[in-house]
């Protein structure tokens, strides 16, 4: 058992000292002076919205808070098919707010959410894409983030920093620490030259550069993958594909609220990793399934045999030290702040519910917007 307990650390050892050596290489600029913004990059901004009447008031309060020139973009909202006060509730933000220019649309198309960046990105106005989603936040230099950005670099793609907010429970504390453990990777095999994560919560594309790898076409028969897969779409065109090279604030969006929703938004995530043809990708979750396995098997010899407690106590201290190297490393890039206390508690969960994700993924069909797919 001690050698299994072994094999379990090492593997886990290494993943985090590559996650960790990544996160070090991004090394983000801090934000130009306002006085020195000039010469504005122009984005459309498109919100794919499908019911989301509860959600929708912390994205309008911080539209409203957004630090840019109002002539230099534009909001797209695209309602996929609500049926609930969705469309209401954008059609009075767009009234109340005539000062910016937005836009509220109807999804022509079938239902889904590539559909509706598509219906957006054909009628937008400018030639930078940025995506967000509707149940997000976002921080009043957001665009000027991406500005920067763009004027120094000539990306293709920006991937942007997401995280949950700050939790209020045991379930937020899990998602929060789940999803920050994306990010790392995130920024890691971004800094490695080999991105194989981001989200449409915080995207920046061109619009000329989406159309020519073919739109969400390539991957159009998986439901989720707006995000991952037109990202490889553009990778495998030769196109450039970059992390935000300033550091601000990232999007902030919102956690599920009960494990079941939780369970289902993961086998959503997961149809993207069977759509991925990227080798690092499968690579990591090997590894990452490896270890989890070889944890739980020691937690199920202790029951059987008590003496394997102390096992089970190394790694959970050895777990939750190397996740402490890996996300105190990300915390003074992207300007968040942890409680590493309540993150014990997750740290320890966590290999259980990869095992538990695992085997619940098998079945691929999972509800979302209250829609079974």
């Amino acid at each position: 058992m001690i050698f299994i307990a072994t094999i379990a650390l090492t593997s886990y050892l290494v993943l985090i000292i590559y996650i960790v050596l990544g996160i070090r290489k991004y090394r983000p600029e801090c934000p130009t002076a306002k006085n020195e913004r000039s010469n504005l990059t122009r984005f459309s901004v498109l919100i794919p919205c499908r019911n989301e009447e509860e959600r929708l008031q912390s994205l309008f309060q911080s539209i409203k808070e957004l630090e840019y020139d109002t002539s230099c973009f534009q909001l797209m909202f695209i309602d996929d098919h609500s049926d609930d006060a969705t469309y209401e509730m954008i059609s009075n933000f767009q009234k109340e707010n005539d000062r910016l220019n937005i836009k509220v649309l109807k999804n022509d198309r079938p239902p889904g959410k590539k559909s509706a960046l598509t219906c957006g990105i054909d009628r937008s106005e400018f030639e930078h894409i940025i995506t967000t989603d509707a149940d997000c936040h976002l921080p009043e230099n957001w665009l000027y983030g991406y500005d920067q950005h763009l004027k120094k670099r000539t990306s293709s793609m920006v991937i942007g920093p997401v995280v949950y907010q700050q939790p209020n429970n045991f379930l937020e504390q899990f998602q929060h620490d789940d999803f920050l453990s994306l990010q790392a990777v995130t920024i890691t095999t971004a800094m490695w030259k080999n991105p194989i994560l981001c989200n449409g919560a915080n995207l920046c594309y061109r619009k000329e550069d989406f159309y020519r790898v073919g739109g969400f076409k390539e991957h159009e028969k998986v439901q989720s993958g707006d995000d991952v897969l037109l990202m490889e779409s553009f990778l495998v065109n030769g196109l450039g594909v970059d992390l935000i090279g300033n550091k601000t604030l990232p999007v902030i969006t919102q956690p599920a609220r009960s494990w079941k929703e939780l369970l289902h938004q993961r086998r959503r995530w997961s149809s993207k990793t069977y759509g991925s043809a990227n080798k690092i990708n499968h690579i990591l979750l090997i590894v990452i399934i490896l270890y989890s396995l070889l944890y739980t098997s020691v937690i199920v010899a202790a029951f059987i045999d008590i003496k394997y407690m102390e096992i089970i106590f190394l790694l959970v201290i050895s777990k939750w030290v190397l996740d402490y190297l890996m996300f105190s490393s990300l915390e003074r890039k992207i300007s968040i702040n942890l409680c590493y206390r309540k993150m014990l508690q997750s740290s320890c969960l966590y290999p259980l519910w990869i095992i538990l994700l695992g085997t619940n993924s098998i079945n691929k069909s999972y509800i979302w917007k209250r829609k079974k797919h």
